[in-house]
């Protein structure tokens, strides 16, 4: 694998550390330092094809964050002061970013795993070259579509009023949510040969 596919996919799964940084609190720091740390240890360990699901820390740790500084737990637990709605939201944009790097990574990763299995088989480097051309194309068109989806789930947070829940409801909500959305991104589904 080429090195810049790596620092594109660090620099996405990067993103919304600095924008945790910068929002002025020190668990903010503790965030964006847990986001940049991940998405390095991801980032070497994708290149020998072993990333894994740490890929998913940066985008889950932002997550957290939001909810905490938009003080969506504050009834039971008040750990993040409440930070700007601009902080919040660079923080929600750069997760869109953060799902392209997870997207990326996860092809790279996988490319890298089975790159060796394929020579093995017998394909020719000329054929080998176009199969995987056409896997990194119906990855990006699923990379598009989330980054779609994304985008949409963010313009409905700030656009539909909040509703006053209470804790256990919301709290039961966000993770049946997250629960549901990781399944649905993270299931393995058979491949055809």
């Amino acid at each position: 694998m080429k090195i810049g596919g790596s620092i594109v996919v660090f620099a996405f799964l990067f993103a919304p550390a600095p924008a945790m940084i910068l929002s002025g609190s020190s668990e903010g720091v503790l965030f964006g330092a847990i986001c940049a740390a991940s998405s390095l240890v991801y980032t070497a360990l994708m290149r020998r094809g072993k990333g894994g699901r740490i890929c998913y820390t940066p985008l889950v740790i932002s997550a957290v964050f939001m909810l905490l500084a938009r003080g969506y737990f504050s009834a039971v637990v008040q750990i993040i002061g409440r930070t700007s709605s601009l902080d919040v939201l660079l923080v929600a944009v750069s997760m869109a970013f953060s799902e392209c790097g997870i997207i990326m990574g996860r092809n790279l990763d996988s490319i890298n795993a089975y790159k060796e299995r394929f020579q093995e088989s017998g394909y020719e480097p000329e054929e080998l070259e176009a199969e995987l051309e056409k896997f990194t194309l119906h990855v990006q068109n699923r990379m598009m579509r989330v980054l779609g989806l994304s985008l949409l789930i963010l313009l409905a947070v700030f656009l539909i009023p909040a509703i006053n829940l209470s804790p256990l409801l919301g709290i039961s909500g966000v993770g049946i949510i997250i629960l549901l959305l990781l399944r649905r991104f993270t299931a393995e589904k058979p491949h055809n040969n």
